[in-house]
């Protein structure tokens, strides 16, 4: 297990300093967070793919999830930077951990020219997202819509599907695979090990070896492990290049 670098925790340590008086951070986790929590990791596959509403949770969500996206997303674009391009679409972007990632990693190589849009059905989590890029002077643009629904011929943006979104429809396997050509600009995902698996097998069994899949397991500092509450975080992914 590889330690996290100096610069990914530089640059986790200066967007803390720019969020940790956001009032969702400031609260401490609370005893029903924990069982939230709990209930996302057991039962969490299953939720993700009813018809829950996530608009009243959004907030305890984000306070146990956030900065370990945030981190992940950091490892994961930092690695592979060369993927992100002029424009990002953020799918299923919840507060944005993963654009917010993005824009800082692209702020600090002084390329600041950077097309952000965010998706979600959820509208709290969309003003939290909103709320928290305002506060980082990232200048974006929203939408609470069906990704899939949407009437677009070609998406010439990285097009980013975040944590939760693999699982709300159950054909979205094939609706990705059947609709790869559209992504000029390529997508990447973030998910659970399980899903990058059987998304890179879908592809490769229907003939199409474009897909690379991404494994990576980090130790991380103590001042880090504060936030995300763990003293490891594992990072899988995926993404996609026509």
């Amino acid at each position: 297990m590889a330690d996290i670098n100096r610069y990914i925790s530089c640059v986790f340590d200066e967007i803390r300093g720019e969020l940790e008086e956001y009032y969702i951070f400031k609260e401490k986790i609370k005893i029903n967070d924990y069982l939230l929590k709990i209930f996302y990791e057991m039962w969490g596959k299953y939720a993700k793919a009813s018809k829950l509403d996530y608009n009243p949770i959004a907030s305890s969500f984000n306070k146990i999830y956030f900065w370990k996206n945030l981190l992940k997303s950091l490892i994961f674009f930092d690695k592979f930077y060369d993927l992100i391009g002029n424009s990002i679409l953020d799918v299923g972007c919840g507060a944005a951990p993963v654009s917010i990632a993005i824009t800082k990693l692209i702020k600090k190589r002084k390329e600041e020219n950077l097309s952000v849009s965010l998706i979600d059905k959820s509208k709290n989590q969309l003003h939290i997202a909103k709320d928290i890029t305002q506060i980082m002077s990232i200048n974006v643009k929203s939408y609470t819509e069906d990704f899939f629904e949407m009437p677009y011929e070609n998406y010439s943006e990285l097009v980013i599907f975040s944590y939760f979104f693999c699982e709300q429809r159950s054909d979205f396997l094939k609706i990705l695979f059947n609709n790869r050509k559209k992504f000029s600009g390529g997508f990447a995902i973030i998910d659970y090990r399980d899903n990058i698996v059987k998304i890179e097998k879908y592809f490769r069994e229907n003939g199409d070896n474009g897909i690379e899949s991404v494994f990576l397991n980090y130790s991380v500092p103590k001042i880090i492990s504060e936030f995300i509450h763990d003293s490891e975080v594992n990072v899988y992914g995926c993404f996609y290049r026509p």
